[in-house]
């Protein structure tokens, strides 16, 4: 197979930047109710989607990672979307080609509400993003999006969300525990959290298979959630 490095893959999925002509795809996944259900936004419009969308290639222009699509390798069916996002945070620091890295500043010991970093300003979104059409090879190297900047922050949030189809046959775990390890080799952050509702225990389940710890009770947009998080080095 030719390697792409746009593309992460799994033992069972392989994971592309979204482009503008995956609405149709990102629309039926986000239009679900049992989907949306643990979202407080419940089932989002065409329109809503579409900002979505833009948001994501936005993200991916602007860090180099983002949300991702998320295709099956057997049938390349498309399964749901996942990735690392920036959050409004602290401190955000970007670094050209070849630079002296930045002093790592310390993570937040608390955190009581969040907000999602806004698509950046002045970023022009492409007229035609063109998507790859080839998987990445199968000899199990850990590929993927290689960041052009470096990308120094204090955290990323890990985000999932798959087509009921795919529930409760492990493909979570496994795109989740994949791009865990893709951020700790490519970022120089310490931490990585994810944030869902208490009442979503599928959601949570995941995230403790995958070495992730309740970290807290917290909000989000002033919703009740839970944080979970892991750290490049185990705090003993």
């Amino acid at each position: 197979m030719i390697k792409n490095n746009n593309r992460l893959e799994t033992p069972r999925t392989y994971l592309r930047n979204f482009c503008l002509d995956d609405l149709d795809l990102l629309y039926q996944l986000h239009s679900d109710p049992q989907v949306m259900r643990y979202f407080y936004t419940g089932p989002r419009s065409r329109l809503t989607v579409q900002q979505n969308l833009q948001e994501y290639i936005t993200h991916q222009e602007t860090y180099n990672f983002s949300n991702w699509a998320v295709f099956e390798k057997n049938t390349d069916q498309f399964i749901g979307r996942a990735g690392p996002l920036v959050w409004d945070q602290p401190t955000i620091q970007l670094a050209t080609t070849n630079p002296t890295l930045p002093a790592k500043s310390s993570a937040p010991t608390s955190v009581i509400s969040y907000t999602r970093h806004p698509a950046a300003p002045g970023v022009a979104l492409r007229e035609a993003w063109e998507c790859p059409s080839q998987p990445l090879g199968d000899d199990g190297r850990i590929e993927g999006p290689q960041p052009t900047q470096l990308t120094t922050v204090n955290w990323v949030e890990l985000s999932y969300v798959l087509h009921q189809k795919f529930w409760g046959l492990g493909f979570a775990t496994e795109i989740a525990s994949q791009i865990i390890t893709w951020v700790f080799k490519n970022l120089t952050i310490e931490k990585i959290i994810a944030v869902t509702t208490p009442e979503n225990l599928a959601s949570q389940k995941v995230m403790s298979k995958i070495g992730m710890q309740l970290d807290q009770h917290t909000t989000l947009n002033g919703f009740p959630a839970v944080q979970y998080m892991i750290y490049r080095t185990p705090i003993l």
